[in-house]
């Protein structure tokens, strides 16, 4: 929200923002109209690309991540702020989410364990199954005609989103990766798996 003086968030500099009072807020009201400066790691103003916030906060979380780091990205903020936005964005300019998977997926290429090779346990870890236990499980899991027809359509629509092209070079050749992506929103104390699909 802007007042008429101006915005009430100003990012100056890389790392900081001053925050000043709105004229509707008790504050400025009162007569104590201070302004407020914070500084962080890095600051983003409105003029922000997702591109800029891929490449200050996704891929170095990413970089870490294919180098045996663990890595969190937390958005947090009141209702309507921007926090889906930042992290999904659009087919056209995706947000930090996407780009993420894809470098992680274009770095990987054909370091990829096949699927059900690591399993979650559902406590925070992993079991490795043999290959034979792997096959059982992919066949369990194959896609039913309904579930593959809406994968089709999927993949239609994923063809006007414009993927992130970069690749991390130094990843470790004698690994074999895993992917595992939780997905979650906590809203009015509720947790919700956005990556669940619909019953």
């Amino acid at each position: 929200r802007s007042s008429e003086d101006g915005p009430c968030v100003r990012v100056v500099g890389k790392s900081d923002m001053v925050l000043t009072p709105p004229e509707c807020s008790i504050q400025y009201q009162s007569g104590r109209r201070t302004q407020i400066q914070h500084t962080f790691h890095q600051a983003y103003g409105a003029s922000s690309s997702q591109k800029d916030l891929f490449d200050g906060i996704g891929l170095p979380l990413v970089t870490d991540l294919l180098n045996s780091k663990n890595g969190l990205l937390f958005a947090y903020g009141i209702t309507g702020s921007g926090k889906t936005h930042t992290m999904t964005g659009e087919p056209q300019d995706p947000g930090i989410l996407p780009r993420c998977l894809d470098v992680i997926f274009n770095s990987i290429q054909h370091l990829q364990a096949k699927k059900y090779t690591f399993m979650s346990n559902g406590k925070n870890n992993f079991e490795i199954n043999t290959e034979a236990q792997a096959e059982r499980e992919r066949r369990r899991h194959q896609p039913s005609r309904n579930t593959r027809r809406r994968q089709e359509e999927a993949s239609v629509a994923d063809t006007v989103r414009l993927p992130e092209s970069f690749i991390i070079g130094d990843v470790d050749p004698d690994c074999v990766y895993g992917v595992v992506v939780s997905f979650v929103e906590i809203f009015n104390d509720y947790v919700f798996d956005l990556l669940e699909e619909a019953k």
